[in-house]
C-alpha cells in the first residue's frame, strides 16, 4: 500500500514537471512520484548512505558539500599540512 505526501513547489519546478509529464504522455503526479522513487534508490545504494548520521558537524552544508569538504582535506593532507 503507497502512502499520500503533498509537495509544494514553485511554478519553474512545476512547469518543467508538466512539461516532463506532458511529454512523457503521464500525469504530473505519476512522473514526480517515479522522481522521487528513483532518488531514494540512488541515496540508498550510495555507500556514504550507511555513515549518514553517524557524524557530528559544524557544517550545515556537510550534506551538500561533503565531496568538496573531503577533497579539500586529502589536498591538505598530500600537501603535508594534514593532521596527525
Amino acid at each position: 500500500m503507497g502512502h499520500m505526501i503533498s509537495v509544494e513547489l514553485e511554478e519553474p519546478a512545476f512547469g518543467v514537471l508538466k512539461q516532463c509529464a506532458h511529454k512523457l504522455g503521464k500525469d504530473p503526479a505519476e512522473v514526480s512520484a517515479e522522481w522521487i522513487r528513483a532518488a531514494l534508490n540512488r541515496v540508498v545504494q550510495d555507500p556514504m548512505f550507511e555513515l549518514a548520521g553517524a557524524f557530528e558537524s559544524d557544517l550545515p552544508d556537510w550534506v551538500e558539500r561533503h565531496d568538496e569538504y573531503l577533497g579539500q582535506g586529502l589536498l591538505k593532507e598530500m600537501q603535508g599540512g594534514g593532521e596527525r
